[in-house]
């Protein structure tokens, strides 16, 4: 081998070498199992293009022809089938027909089977007859993928090119391997240039594809924490945060407080407006408690319950503000059927103010008197201060203002506008 073939497989090679990391980081990463089936093609298909670019003779001197050429006899085509199994899982199913499945397992024990012809008399009829099977396959891989992207799936189109190149980079290996006397140094540059391009285009297709697939997971798990109506955080999502919220608190030697609004006659308006119109109030309340605490974690808790969390409480009067004006803008009309009657219901809400002071220090967590975190000792303290926040917001159904809170002193729950922050 000249000294421009040795540089351009070496470069070939060392891209390969370069992705196989790549993949086994990711593989380890995100534990994906499509992932590892990239790095272990990526790796076959290296050891392909080092036993028939001649670079396996040249690192091994003492290899002779004929284990050369049983070596790349059983690597080239485990190798494809390795490649068409990907291929197949690569491909979204939604978008696979049954000629697809099909046209896929067969590809995939054709490459098989294609093994046996290292076990043939004469290595070189054998890899001559190898070379077309194996050719084939990755020719009617490129059929199939692009039947895929007639039905639809975006991402089959970037991996037909992938599949195109695919085909000339192995036409150019069993070339080279047969040391046919059309492989100058420029086309053996041509096919090491293919095989890069092979890799680098599909494994960034892959990459996008598996991109892609975490953004919908995420999205769908983004959909099952959020309700489906106000679009506010519900269920283990809002506890979850919650839970964040208490231990950044305790960190951060902050206070934290969690309001928890009541709306008690939301069976009235279903009664009189039906579901639709118990919907509407409930998106108006959720709007209008978003416009006041905009910056602050607003959630859905239960079938006619909000929260609110507020874990930067710089002025604690703030909070009698706060309180009243919610509970002010919270009690106003709501219209139902604006296209229709227009008719107006109001809202009867109680709302729970529960505050787990900022003193966080051991002398204080058993003494009540300084601090309410005695009471939020169980597994969540969310779900504690949760229960405290909407026992409050039932009590204060009872004071004009329909705002409660706990009295650090008798431990009762007082009207808001009575209470006196320290």
């Amino acid at each position: 081998m000249s000294v421009f073939e040795v540089a351009i497989w070496s470069a070939c090679l060392g891209v390969y070498f370069s992705y196989i990391l790549l993949s086994f980081f990711f593989a380890a990463a995100y534990r994906r199992p499509q992932v590892l089936n990239i790095a272990v093609v990526n790796a076959l298909t290296f050891v392909a293009i080092f036993l028939a670019s001649g670079m396996g003779q040249m690192a091994w001197p003492e290899l002779s022809p004929k284990t050369r050429s049983f070596s790349l006899l059983l690597v080239m085509p485990i190798s494809a089938c390795a490649s068409t199994l990907g291929l197949r899982s690569f491909l979204r199913a939604e978008y696979r027909d049954r000629l697809i499945n099909w046209g896929m397992s067969a590809l995939a024990l054709v490459s098989a089977l294609a093994v046996l012809a290292a076990f043939w008399p004469d290595q070189t009829s054998a890899l001559e007859v190898q070379a077309v099977v194996v050719i084939s396959v990755a020719f009617l891989s490129c059929w199939l993928t692009l039947r895929a992207w007639l039905a639809g799936d975006s991402f089959a189109l970037p991996m037909l090119a992938a599949c195109t190149l695919l085909v000339f980079a192995i036409s150019g290996l069993y070339a080279t391997a047969l040391q046919l006397q059309m492989m100058t140094p420029s086309m053996q540059a041509l096919t090491a240039f293919l095989c890069m391009a092979y890799v680098v285009i599909s494994f960034q297709v892959l990459r996008r594809r598996h991109a892609t697939k975490v953004q919908m997971q995420q999205s769908l798990a983004m959909t099952n924490d959020k309700d489906l109506l106000t679009q506010l955080w519900t269920g283990t999502a809002l506890i979850r945060k919650i839970d964040d919220a208490v231990l950044r608190a305790k960190r951060q030697r902050k206070e934290l407080t969690v309001i928890g609004i009541d709306f008690s006659n939301a069976n009235l308006a279903k009664q009189t407006h039906n579901n639709q119109g118990l919907e509407q109030v409930v998106y108006s309340m959720a709007m209008r408690i978003n416009h006041l605490c905009s910056n602050d974690l607003v959630g859905r808790y239960g079938t006619h319950g909000f929260v609110v969390v507020i874990d930067r409480v710089r002025n604690r009067r703030m909070l009698r503000s706060l309180g009243l004006r919610m509970a002010v803008n919270l009690r106003r009309p709501y219209l139902i059927d604006p296209d229709d009657k227009g008719e107006l219901f109001n809202a009867e809400i109680g709302i729970g103010i529960a505050r787990m002071s900022g003193k966080w220090d051991e002398q204080a967590q058993h003494n009540a008197s300084e601090t309410l975190l005695s009471r939020y000792d169980t597994l969540s303290a969310a779900q504690d201060i949760l229960h405290e926040a909407f026992e409050l917001a039932q009590d204060a159904r009872r004071f004009r203002s329909r705002v409660a809170i706990r009295s650090e002193d008798t431990s009762e729950s007082i009207a808001l506008e009575n209470f006196k922050f320290r």
